[in-house]
This record gives C-alpha cells, sequence and structure tokens, in this order.
C-alpha cells in the first residue's frame, strides 16, 4: 500500500494553471513572460504569396474581396486578442477592423492623399493608436506598427481599403473555452484608448529596472565585454 502522504498526493485536486495575462495586462506583467501559458495559443499570418513564388514580395494577397474597398487580409473566429500589425507604410489604409462583427475604422495622416504622404505621421484616431504602443513608418523608417491589443469574443476580420502593394503581418493568441485570464475577455470598443500607466511603462523599456528594496544599485553604468561578466564603471 501506498504511504499515506504518498495517497493524499496522488487523490489531490491539481493546481489550476495560472490565469494568463491578458491585453494591456501582458505589458503590466512583464515579467511573467517566461512562463509557459496553458489555454492560449499564438498564430502569425500575413499576405504572404499562396504559391509560395514570393509573388510581389509578398504584397497584395487577399483571402477574398468584399467590395471594392473592403479586401480581408485576416479572418478568424474564436475567443482572442489581436496582439500585432505591421503594414509596409500606410499601405492598405483605411484599414477596417472588424471586431465581432462591428466595424472599427483606422486611418493615419497620409491615407487621404497617398501621393504626398505627411511627415511625422500618426495613426488616426491618435488617442487610440498613441506612442510607444504605436509608430507610424516616419518613425519606424517604413513601417507602421500598431501593438495595441484588440480583443474579440466570436470573430476578427481585417480589410483594406487600396490594394496597392498592400503588406500585412499579424500576430493574435486564440483563447481555449474555460482558460483562466487576469482580466475578462471584452471586445475592444474602438472608443477606449489604452491605459496611461502602460504608456508610461513602455516609455522607459531598456532602462534597468528598479532594485528591489533595501538593495541598492551599482554606481555608474554597466558594461558588457564579449566572455566576461558583467561589470559596472562609475
Amino acid at each position: 500500500m501506498l504511504p499515506a502522504l504518498a495517497l493524499s498526493l496522488l487523490l489531490a485536486a491539481p493546481e489550476p494553471p495560472p490565469p494568463i495575462p491578458l491585453g494591456l495586462d501582458a505589458y503590466r506583467l512583464w515579467t511573467r513572460w517566461p512562463e509557459q501559458r496553458l489555454g492560449v495559443r499564438a498564430y502569425m499570418r500575413s499576405t504572404y504569396d499562396r504559391a509560395s513564388r514570393n509573388e510581389a514580395a509578398d504584397a497584395s494577397h487577399f483571402l477574398c474581396q468584399l467590395a471594392d474597398d473592403r479586401n480581408v487580409t485576416l479572418d478568424v473566429a474564436g475567443r482572442g486578442v489581436l496582439c500585432f500589425v505591421r503594414t509596409n507604410h500606410w499601405h492598405g489604409s483605411p484599414w477596417h477592423y472588424e471586431i465581432d462583427g462591428t466595424d472599427q475604422l483606422v486611418t493615419e495622416t497620409s491615407t487621404a492623399d497617398p501621393r504626398h504622404p505627411v511627415a511625422d505621421s500618426t495613426f488616426l484616431p491618435a488617442a487610440l493608436f498613441p506612442a510607444p504602443l504605436c509608430w507610424t513608418w516616419s518613425a519606424a523608417r517604413g513601417a507602421d506598427l500598431n501593438w495595441r491589443p484588440m480583443a474579440f469574443t466570436h470573430s476578427l476580420r481585417l480589410s483594406y481599403g487600396r490594394t496597392h502593394y498592400g503588406t500585412g503581418y499579424y500576430i493574435y493568441h486564440l483563447l481555449a473555452p474555460g482558460t483562466p485570464t487576469t482580466s475578462p475577455l471584452v471586445a475592444w470598443d474602438g472608443r477606449t484608448p489604452p491605459d496611461a500607466g502602460v504608456l508610461a511603462l513602455l516609455a522607459h523599456a531598456g532602462e534597468i529596472p528598479c532594485p528591489p528594496p533595501g538593495c541598492a544599485r551599482p554606481p555608474g553604468k554597466p558594461t558588457c565585454r564579449p566572455g566576461r561578466p558583467l561589470s559596472w564603471r562609475g
């Protein structure tokens, strides 16, 4: 017979997996990035050439066309979060983010007259897509980058209003039913801006994290040389 302690361990209910940081929580809880996550799967999709010939440098390969200004590049069913979108410059804009069937129109300041791009361009509405979560080609030197999380509860579709060199690279997460999350999964409403605390946190990316209480940080700056441990210079 098994010892009582071993038997009790076998019969004990397993601990549930930790809740998955959802949406902006993935930035707030950045120290949990190394954790193995159960119940979520990451996907990457793009406008790649389905014939595998890299035709047009993987640009303007659409899944379908719903109208002249609705050229679909991404179509997802399920529960999850759109985490990242990259396009070459403003190409393809205006962009239609259809979240749970509701169309959220996103443009940038070069959309209106793409032949005469605007310097220091921004996404529009600017308050919903601020830096450092989002950068346009004028800052990124060639690409519009959107890391603003957009949650959906049953469907997500991304369509382009223009087709010229319509590139797209996307990362999204899908959640299995019953997966615990740090906050409820609520579809993005197209009106709520990202939390100011997250923007402030990302603005300090690359800096040395604050030392734990009672632990003084060495003076000076860190120096890292190949094959040698990290050292500090005053």
